[in-house]
């Protein structure tokens, strides 16, 4: 896997990240909503003692709309894409007083694809090949 982007924006963020204790780390899904559009989806654990309730997914918020396109035309499914949260600015401390989430994106590039090609380290004429001179008449002299 190689890294896609290092660091993207989340905009249009849906929740705020400290309301539902998003850690740095988290596992982050990408779904294609639109043709531009590429939703960021985050599975919060139930809060409620003994897990009553499950687990459920929200969106985040929405991938930067200057990265969306790239994303798509990798020619990858979103769902193979390794998506994690880098950075996360609460509302308090940056200076839009909006909250902000980034997110890395590793996957495998066109360049890293496995070749259909096959290399074979040895032959099997080498390895099974009998040789024509015993060893023991090639030491004898006449």
């Amino acid at each position: 896997m190689q890294v896609l982007f290092h660091k993207a924006e989340l905009t249009n963020l849906e929740v705020n990240p400290a309301d539902v204790s998003l850690p740095i780390g988290a596992h982050v899904s990408l779904m294609q909503e639109s043709q531009d559009l590429v939703g960021a989806y985050v599975t919060i654990p139930s809060r409620w003692p003994f897990g009553i309730g499950g687990e459920k997914s929200i969106r985040l918020g929405w991938l930067d709309p200057s990265v969306s396109p790239l994303i798509c035309s990798v020619g990858v499914d979103l769902a193979q894409l390794r998506v994690r949260v880098v950075e996360i600015v609460p509302s308090h401390l940056s200076e839009s007083g909006i909250a902000s989430v980034y997110v890395s994106i590793w996957g495998a590039g066109q360049d890293s694809r496995k070749s259909s090609r096959s290399y074979r380290i040895f032959s099997d004429s080498r390895i099974n090949e009998s040789s024509a001179v015993p060893a023991r008449e090639s030491l004898k002299t006449h």
